[in-house]
């Protein structure tokens, strides 16, 4: 939705086009970020799934559709109707459709996110299931939005159509939230104890918290100004920006795949005194021995770029100058619910 329903042109328009002014410059340099984003992507997952990359360029793009339409409408109303005032009462379908774009990329990015959860999650359908049915019910709500917009010609007509407004802004700040806390807890729940790979998590569980919190604040913030100012253009200024961080949101999880995954390399550990018992290959008379601990992590990754299985192999070397030998410990591979942290 793309201004408030009703203006009082005879006042100063700092409170009205100058937000969306702000707005749409605030829109521009997020989509710069996208940009960026998309093209670091692209050179660090030429690997990545035909899906995944398509979800990228498609999303991008919807975001470049979205700025151009902004850019459109506010030229219109600032100056193609620079002398002729009473024009900034009527409707643009550019103004209307640039609505559409940000549900667009809004559903994409949420339903990734809930493709996650059925992963992380062991498949579970309840969980998923309602949250697609919230997705669909926003991209209905959309739709019926831009449908009702297009038949009407004042900003005065979408008086009629608030509660639409409203709800649209309240089921992605819902569904935001939603993903935000099942991605947590399911994380949370799949520490494992191990320091390396609950360091993982603990950097998955800041990344939600980072990305999650930062649309659905912003769909809160349009939401209470929608209600409480509806008069004003703040509603807009907000919105603009909305769709932006939903694409940054999905190439800043899909940038950060590589940063995580150097937490389960391997890793050389250096102990300063072991101590072993009797009847261990190691032990001589239970004496103290300062050694040189291996961890080799080994990883069958999926074409996403996570980590279905992993295997560690242990090397336990004694100091140079020794005779002793090498011993390994090879691990048992980890199941997949413990180390699927495909992000």
């Amino acid at each position: 939705m793309p201004v408030p329903a009703t203006q009082d042109w005879t006042q100063p328009l700092d409170s009205s086009y100058g937000l969306v002014l702000i707005g749409t410059i605030v829109s521009a340099v997020l989509h710069g970020a996208c940009i960026i984003q998309a093209f670091s992507y692209f050179r660090q997952y030429k690997n990545d799934r035909w899906v995944i990359k398509g979800m990228v360029v498609t999303t991008v793009a919807v975001d470049g559709i979205h700025l151009i339409l902004v850019t459109t409408g506010l030229y219109h109303y600032l100056i193609r109707s620079f002398h002729t005032p009473e024009r900034l009462e009527y409707l643009t379908w550019t103004e209307l459709i640039e609505a559409l774009c940000v549900g667009i990329n809004a559903a994409i990015v949420q339903t990734y996110y809930t493709y996650r959860i059925y992963k992380l999650s062991n498949k579970n359908y309840v969980l998923c299931g309602f949250v697609l049915l919230m997705i669909l019910g926003e991209v209905a709500s959309g739709l019926a939005w831009v449908i009702m917009t297009m038949r009407m010609q004042t900003w005065q007509e979408l008086l009629g159509i608030k509660p639409i407004t409203i709800s649209i802004d309240a089921l992605a700040c819902f569904i935001d939230v939603v993903i935000s806390t099942s991605l947590i807890s399911i994380l949370q729940r799949s520490k494992t104890g191990f320091k390396r790979s609950d360091t993982m998590i603990n950097k998955l569980i800041i990344l939600v918290i980072n990305t999650g919190s930062l649309t659905a604040v912003v769909a809160i913030s349009s939401l209470i100004s929608v209600i409480i100012a509806p008069e004003k253009m703040i509603y807009a200024a907000i919105y603009f920006s909305l769709g932006r961080l939903y694409t940054n949101s999905l190439l800043t999880t899909l940038n950060s795949r590589s940063k995580i995954t150097e937490l389960v390399d391997a890793t050389e550990l250096q102990v300063s005194s072991l101590t072993f018992g009797s009847g261990n290959p190691l032990a001589t008379g239970g004496t103290t021995k300062n050694l040189n601990i291996l961890v080799e992590t080994s990883h069958i990754t999926t074409q996403e770029g996570g980590h279905d299985f992993e295997k560690q192999n242990v090397s336990l070397r004694p100091p140079s100058g020794t005779d002793d030998s090498v011993t390994e410990f090879p691990l048992a591979p980890r199941r997949k619910q413990d180390t699927n942290y495909a992000w």
